[in-house]
């Protein structure tokens, strides 16, 4: 943080040891977490600077970060832009970078912006169902989607909706340690 008077200017300090590190590219996750990494650090980014001459140099860090770590620039233009359009509605930087960068750093502070409202799940109805992921099955629950409507359409199941959720793969660490088993199990039975 620095002070320059009359204004409170906050910016990003960084060790001069850090290394950057985002998770990788080429990691095997499900997209969507590719695609919320370049969008939540520009949204942090927008939060600390309270400049906009700050965050524009903050933003070609990151983006040098995000290469650096093999996203493609495409890519990282996508979700930069993806983040723009729902902060300010426009695709350029113009807003967010230019006069009204106080404006719209206000709304991003805000902690209800770009909340999503979810759909309570009706254990009753819904069909919960979990996949491993592996980066074949990247497109299986559309695919699934699909196959569900077209084989169950005009019966009772049509208005059952599915949720299709991924499992992370087990790492090392998951397979090798033992978990304490419960105290149900722990206990003798009784004689």
């Amino acid at each position: 943080i620095t002070i320059d008077i009359p204004n409170f200017k906050t910016t990003i300090y960084r060790k001069l040891a850090a290394q950057p590190y985002v998770l990788p590219f080429n990691s095997s996750h499900p997209s969507h977490i590719m695609r919320n990494i370049p969008y939540a650090a520009a949204l942090r980014l927008t939060r600390i600077c309270s400049h906009s001459t700050d965050l524009r140099e903050e933003l070609d860090k990151l983006r040098i970060m995000l290469l650096l770590n093999k996203y493609p620039p495409k890519f990282i233009d996508q979700q930069i832009a993806r983040f723009y359009k729902d902060l300010t509605g426009e695709k350029a930087s113009n807003a967010l970078l230019g006069k009204e960068h106080d404006k719209y750093r206000e709304i991003s502070l805000d902690e209800q912006w770009n909340k999503k409202k979810k759909r309570p799940i009706d254990f009753q109805n819904d069909i919960l169902c979990h996949f491993s992921y592996a980066p074949t099955l990247a497109r299986f629950g559309t695919n699934f989607h699909e196959i569900w409507k077209e084989i169950f359409e005009g019966t009772p199941l049509d208005n059952t909706h599915i949720i299709y959720a991924n499992r992370l793969t087990n790492s090392l660490k998951q397979l090798l340690v033992k978990k304490r088993p419960s105290k149900q199990v722990l206990k003798l039975p009784p004689q």
